[in-house]
C-alpha cells in the first residue's frame, strides 16, 4: 500500500492537482507510483458495491477527526458526507459536488460550540487497486478566492439557465417524475414558478404532460435508459391556464460509477408554434386533396371529421346542414373510432349517441350547433355534462363525454354546415386545434362554393345557348374527333354570313370554302394550322362573301381542345363583323395621307412644341425659314426656344400668356435668330392642344 513518486515532492502542489485527471485518464491505481498516505489531501478508497472504506491517507484521518484506535473499517462514504446521501452525491460526481465538512468537534477553547466549516470538492472515480475495482474518492480543500471564483461561476451560470429559451431540468425516475431541480424560467412553459414543480410541491411533472401522451413519454425514457442512449421525445403539456402546449424534450440518465440510474436531466423546449405550423399543413393538405376530389360535399364532410379525429385524438366528430328552408340544422353524418365505441365505465356508446342524435333538430341560437349558427363563430365547452343548454347532455354524459367544441363553414355570410367534435376528457380551451379546425372549415366553404357553381352552370347552361344564339357574330366549334364533340355553329351565323346554319354544315362538317374570301382562305388555314402546332390561341383578320356575295371584313378568335395526353380534339372560337370599323381604319388612313402630304409639302412653316419650349415636330418649310437642312436638324439642336429663339427675351413669355387667355393667336410677329445668327421677322399663328 505504498505508491512512491518518482518525481520530487517541491512541485507536489500542482501534481495534486492534476492527480484526479491522472487517476480518470490512466484508471489504475497500480500504474501511479505515488504514496497516498505521504499526500496531504484527504483520499479513500471504497468497495464499489457497498461504498464501504476500505483504505484512508493520514490526511483523511486528520480531516474526519479520526485517531489512531477509532474504527472506520465498517464505515461507509455516507457516514463522511453527512448531511449529504450517496445518491444526491453520485448524481453531481461528474461535476465535483461542494461539501462542507467540520473543522473541528465544534467546541471552542471557552466550552462554546462553533459552527466552523471547510468547504470540499469531491472527486469520485472508478479505478483499479490491486487487480480488483474500486472508488478513490477525493477531497480537494476549497480555498476563500476559489469560492468566490465559484460564487461568480455560480451567479453567471445561474443568470444563463433561466435565460435559455429552455427549461433545464433534473429529476427523478419515478411515476411523477419528481423534479429535483427546474430552470426559473419554466413559468414561461408551464405557467407554474419552480418552487410549485420542485419536489411535487403545489403539481407534479406527470400532471402536466396531456393524458394522451403520458405512455409515450414513459416508453421513450425507458428505451432510452435501457440502451444507455440520449433520448428525444416531442408530446403535449397542459399549462396553468388549461392551454395545451407541444414541447419537444431531450435528456439522458445520470448514473453512478457503478451503473446505478440516478437521475434524469435533459432540456424542454415550446415547439407549439412548430407543430401548430405543421399538424396545420399537414390535415390542410390531405383534407384539400380528398375534398376537392369528392364527388359532393357530405362525402367531403365525413372525410374531414375522420381526419380531424384521427389526427388530433378526439373521440367523436359530427356535421349538421341546415334544411331547405333554412329554418333549422340537422343531423348529416358523424365518424368515431370503432375501438373506442364502448368503455366498460359507459352505460352507451358512441354509435347510440350518433343515433339518437338523428331525432334532434337545432333553431338559430338553440344548443350548440344553433349557437354557433347563431354567432357564425366557433364554440368551446369545457364540460358538456354541466351545460344545461346543451341538450344531448344526458346522452353524453351515458357513453363518456365531456369536452366538445363546434365551427362553422361558412360560404360568405351564410352557414353550409357545423363541425362539432367531442373528447371523454375535460380539457381546457385549445386555441391551436380550433384554429386548425376554423381553416379546414374555411377549405370547406370554398369547396361548397365550388359545387354550388357547377350546379349554378348547369342551370345556366340553356339560358347561355340563349344568349350565344342571339348576338350578333358567330359562336362555332370543329371537332377533330368525333368522339369529342360534332361541329357546331350558332344560330348568328345567318346575321353574318346569310346561311343558315344547315347550309353550312355539310354532312355535319362546317364547309369554310363556301364563304371564306378565295384569296384570304389559305391565310387563314395556315394560322390557324400554325398556332394549333404551338398549342396557343389564335386571331385573324379576313374577308368573307355572304349568300348574296356581299363582302365583308371578320375578326376570328380561337382555341384548341386538347385531351390529358395532349391530342387536339377540336376548335372553338367566335367570329363576329368588324367591316365598319375597317371602313373607319380606311378613311382615317385616307385623312392621315392627306394630312402628311399638306404637312410635308406646305410652303409655310408648321410645328407643335412643349410647353416649356422644346420642338415636338416641325416641316420642312419650317427648317428653311430657321435655316436648317432637316426638321430633324431643327428639333435637335434648337431645344430651348424661349433664350436661343427670340431675340427679345420675353417675347416666348408673352406668346404663352395670350395662349393662356385665348384659345388661338394669329399674327404674332417677332424678330427670331436664324441658324446662322441673322435675325429675321416671323408672323405666328398658333393654337393651344
Amino acid at each position: 500500500m505504498n505508491w512512491m513518486l518518482s518525481r520530487s515532492l517541491n512541485d507536489s502542489g500542482k501534481y495534486l492537482n492534476n492527480l484526479s485527471q491522472c487517476i480518470s485518464l490512466s484508471g489504475n491505481l497500480d500504474y501511479l507510483e505515488v504514496d497516498i498516505n505521504t499526500l496531504n489531501i484527504p483520499i479513500a478508497l471504497l468497495k464499489p458495491d457497498n461504498y464501504q472504506l476500505i483504505y484512508i491517507n493520514q490526511t483523511f484521518r486528520q480531516t474526519f477527526h479520526l485517531n489512531i484506535t477509532t474504527s472506520w473499517e465498517t464505515t461507509t462514504l455516507e457516514d463522511y458526507i453527512k448531511p449529504y446521501t450517496l445518491s444526491e452525491i453520485f448524481a453531481a460526481a461528474r461535476e465535483n459536488p461542494y461539501l462542507f465538512i467540520p473543522k473541528s468537534d465544534g467546541i471552542n477553547s471557552n466550552g462554546n460550540r462553533e459552527n466552523n466549516f471547510d468547504l470540499y470538492s469531491l472527486s469520485l472515480h472508478l479505478v483499479t487497486w490491486k487487480s480488483e475495482k474500486v472508488i478513490i474518492a477525493i477531497f480537494y480543500e476549497v480555498t476563500q478566492k476559489s469560492l468566490m471564483d465559484l460564487t461568480t461561476e455560480l451567479s453567471h451560470l445561474s443568470s444563463l439557465l433561466n435565460n435559455l429559451p429552455s427549461v433545464i431540468y433534473r429529476c427523478r425516475h419515478d411515476q411523477n417524475w419528481t423534479m429535483e431541480y427546474i430552470s426559473e424560467n419554466c413559468w414561461h412553459l408551464t405557467g407554474y414558478e419552480a418552487k410549485e414543480i420542485l419536489k411535487n410541491g403545489r403539481i407534479n411533472y406527470q400532471d402536466l404532460i396531456y393524458h394522451c401522451d403520458r405512455d409515450l413519454v414513459t416508453q421513450e425514457v425507458q428505451n432510452a435508459i435501457m440502451s444507455r442512449t440520449v433520448f428525444e421525445v416531442e408530446y403535449r403539456i397542459v399549462h396553468q391556464t388549461g392551454e395545451i402546449k407541444w414541447v419537444w424534450e431531450q435528456g439522458q440518465g445520470v448514473y453512478s460509477l457503478t451503473g446505478q440510474l440516478l437521475f434524469l436531466e435533459g432540456l424542454i423546449v415550446d415547439i407549439t408554434q412548430k407543430r401548430k405550423t405543421e399538424q396545420e399543413k399537414s390535415l390542410l393538405l390531405d383534407i384539400t386533396q380528398a375534398i376537392t376530389t369528392s364527388v359532393d360535399f357530405e362525402t367531403a364532410l365525413i372525410y374531414t371529421i375522420q381526419k380531424v379525429c384521427q389526427q388530433t385524438g378526439w373521440d367523436f366528430g359530427e356535421a349538421w346542414l341546415p334544411d331547405k328552408g333554412g329554418e333549422y340544422f340537422y343531423y348529416s353524418t358523424a365518424w368515431f373510432d370503432a375501438e373506442k365505441n364502448l368503455r366498460s365505465q359507459d352505460s352507451v356508446s358512441l354509435d347510440h349517441f350518433r343515433q339518437e342524435s338523428y331525432n334532434f333538430r337545432f333553431q338559430s341560437a338553440i344548443g350548440l350547433p344553433g349557437n354557433i349558427w347563431e354567432k357564425k363563430e366557433a364554440i368551446w365547452i369545457d364540460d358538456i355534462t354541466k351545460e344545461d343548454w346543451f341538450l344531448r347532455k344526458d346522452l353524453a354524459k351515458k357513453c363518456g363525454l365531456k369536452t366538445g367544441f363546434g365551427v362553422p363553414i361558412l360560404a360568405g355570410e351564410e352557414v353550409v354546415a357545423i363541425l362539432v367534435f367531442f373528447c371523454r376528457q375535460v380539457l381546457k380551451i385549445d386555441k391551436n386545434l380550433l384554429n386548425i379546425v376554423e381553416s379546414i372549415a374555411s377549405q370547406l366553404g370554398i369547396v361548397f362554393k365550388h359545387k354550388q357553381i357547377e350546379i349554378e352552370l348547369h342551370q345556366s347552361q340553356r339560358q347561355l345557348e340563349t344568349i350565344v344564339d342571339s348576338t350578333t357574330g358567330m359562336f362555332f366549334r370543329i371537332g377533330y374527333d368525333h368522339h369529342w364533340a360534332k361541329d357546331y355553329l350558332s344560330q348568328g351565323c345567318y346575321g353574318l354570313t346569310g346561311y343558315s346554319v344547315s347550309e353550312l354544315l355539310i354532312n355535319g362538317k362546317i364547309d369554310l370554302a363556301k364563304f371564306t374570301h378565295p384569296l384570304d382562305l389559305q391565310r387563314v388555314l395556315n394560322v390557324i394550322k400554325n398556332n394549333l402546332e404551338k398549342r396557343q390561341g389564335y386571331t385573324i383578320e379576313y374577308r368573307i362573301f355572304t349568300k348574296d356575295n356581299q363582302e365583308k371584313w371578320v375578326w376570328e378568335k380561337g382555341k384548341g381542345i386538347y385531351n390529358r395526353e395532349g391530342e387536339l380534339l377540336g376548335i372553338e372560337g367566335w367570329i363576329t363583323d368588324i367591316s365598319d370599323r375597317k371602313h373607319m381604319e380606311e378613311a382615317l388612313n385616307t385623312a392621315e395621307n392627306r394630312y402628311r402630304h399638306f404637312f410635308e409639302n406646305a410652303i409655310e412653316g408648321i410645328f407643335q412644341t412643349t410647353f416649356d419650349g422644346c420642338y415636338l415636330n416641325a416641316n420642312s418649310a419650317l427648317a428653311r425659314i430657321y435655316g436648317y437642312k432637316t426638321p430633324q436638324q431643327l428639333i435637335e439642336n434648337l431645344n430651348d426656344i424661349e433664350n436661343s429663339l427670340y431675340v427679345q427675351p420675353d417675347r416666348r413669355k408673352e406668346f404663352q400668356k395670350l395662349l393662356d387667355k385665348q384659345e388661338a393667336i394669329t399674327d404674332f410677329e417677332s424678330q427670331v435668330y436664324r441658324k446662322d445668327g441673322s435675325i429675321i421677322w416671323i408672323s405666328e399663328n398658333a393654337r393651344a392642344v
